[in-house]
């Protein structure tokens, strides 16, 4: 079980059918499908977790201890143009999950990156619990 409260710029969302992510045709289907219907690509994500200490709300409404360890992620979705488009806070108990990334590596930008350097985001492969949050770096490892 995971929190999960996000905002989105109503300035883009306002008069369309996604401007509810939980409703109308696109309810639920995740904000690159449902900016996709809106004529947005998003191209990136940010996320950013951390551990800290759930608040009594949070383990209220998790099942757990209160100031029971969780890992806060926060992640802001982006479009091509470099737009936030979406961002969010996420929260998930420490003991419950494993958070996992996959940082994709090209070969060949790899080596063209020796000539021509430039940025490749990493981006979130599964939630599956954490006890130890394995964030993205740069860089070919």
């Amino acid at each position: 079980m995971q929190l999960s409260t996000s905002w989105e710029p109503y300035d883009l969302t306002a008069g369309t059918l996604v401007v509810l992510p939980e409703g109308g045709p696109h309810a639920g289907a995740g904000v690159v499908n449902r900016m996709a219907a809106i004529g947005v690509t998003v191209g990136h994500a940010v996320e950013q977790p951390e551990p800290r200490r759930a608040t009594a709300e949070e383990a209220s409404i998790l099942g757990i201890q209160m100031a029971a360890l969780v890992t806060h992620i926060r992640r802001t979705d982006y479009s091509d143009q470099g737009r936030p488009v979406e961002t969010a806070d996420i929260v998930v108990p420490a003991a419950h999950c494993e958070i996992v990334y996959e940082i994709p590596i090209n070969r060949w930008r790899s080596l063209r990156q020796t000539i021509t350097p430039t940025a490749t985001p990493g981006r979130l492969r599964a939630v599956r619990g954490c006890p130890r949050p394995v964030a993205p770096t740069g860089g070919d490892r």
